[in-house]
């Protein structure tokens, strides 16, 4: 199995970001000044419309920041490996990634509505993620190759979809868990001297992601938070694609995709008032078998080059 030309590489890697979200007042519209209060939450009571319990009331001028101060910051390092031959006939790999992965958040302001959970650091979270790809290539004669890729990962959510409304609170979503991807696909490839070709059919389920939305409802008659967890997709597919040399100056490619993209299961839905975090409901969402929408499924391309020894291209 190792005859032939073998390679073994390694890498280490380590990422840090922070975000920091404000909103800055531009211009006051005519006004003398602007006054620092959530205008939604006065109503609950009487300090919950502060924005910024250390300075009530503060009147902002133009260049001045208001309403939420907050920061999300992801530490991730990981760890990968991979192992790979070639020979006359056979091509193949295996490729393994470990990695840690750290979120929090910090509050730059004490708010109203949440005082012992807005301000300073949250708690942080910690996450480990793997990823675990292999792939086979034979190659035959005439210029033909057939190969098959299969991959299985695990991964942390995105910073913001931890928490159920990060402008105001540590709270983190419930529950929280990692996300999977599968993956499958194989394929035939063709090259010669003057055609070159490449058919594709491939499988990617994404199983149990997080998804935060926030909006008004209607229906509740306040702002909310919609916390989908379980959301998880299947896409499949063909790719076809290639070019033809018709002469030293002429050539012709084309492409072609067709997508099925849709819902694998049921998800929960979670409502939560923006304001409270008070839980509003919960429901099952019969999406399963649906199409998502993920953008076009179908696409078709065909084109003609004309290329002069001149210089110039059509």
């Amino acid at each position: 199995l190792l005859q032939g030309k073998t390679d073994f590489s390694w890498g280490w890697g380590q990422q840090i970001s922070s975000q920091r979200y404000r909103r800055q007042v531009i211009d006051l519209l005519g006004g003398a000044y602007y006054l620092n209060i959530n205008g939604f939450a006065s109503s609950l009571y009487a300090a919950a419309g502060q924005y910024d319990l250390l300075h009530p009331d503060r009147r902002l001028q133009a260049g001045d920041f208001f309403g939420h101060d907050y920061a999300l910051f992801s530490q991730s390092g990981h760890i990968w490996m991979q192992l790979q031959q070639s020979d006359k006939k056979w091509d193949w790999f295996l490729t393994g990634k470990w990695g840690r992965e750290r979120f929090n958040r910090r509050g730059y302001l004490l708010n109203g509505l949440f005082p012992l959970f807005s301000g300073g650091d949250g708690p942080p979270i910690f996450w480990n993620t793997g990823m675990l790809k292999a792939g086979i290539t034979r190659k035959w004669r005439g210029g033909h190759y057939f190969y098959g890729h299969a991959l299985v990962q695990t991964n942390a959510p995105l910073a913001e979809q931890h928490f159920l409304h990060p402008r105001y609170s540590h709270r983190l979503v419930n529950p929280i868990q990692a996300s999977s991807t599968r993956h499958v696909e194989g394929g035939w490839i063709f090259r010669s001297s003057n055609l070159s070709s490449r058919l594709t059919v491939y499988s990617t389920w994404l199983i149990d992601n997080t998804e935060v939305q926030s909006f008004y409802s209607d229906q509740h008659d306040a702002p909310v938070n919609l916390v989908i967890t379980g959301l998880s997709f299947q896409h499949r597919g063909l790719e076809w694609s290639g070019s033809w040399q018709l002469h030293p100056d002429w050539e012709i490619d084309w492409a072609m995709v067709e997508t099925h993209n849709s819902y694998l299961r049921r998800p929960q839905g979670k409502i939560y008032h923006d304001l409270t975090e008070n839980l509003l409901s919960t429901e099952e969402m019969h999406v399963r078998g649906y199409r998502a929408g993920t953008g076009p499924q179908r696409a078709f391309h065909a084109g003609i080059q004309y290329r002069s020894s001149g210089g110039w291209m059509i």
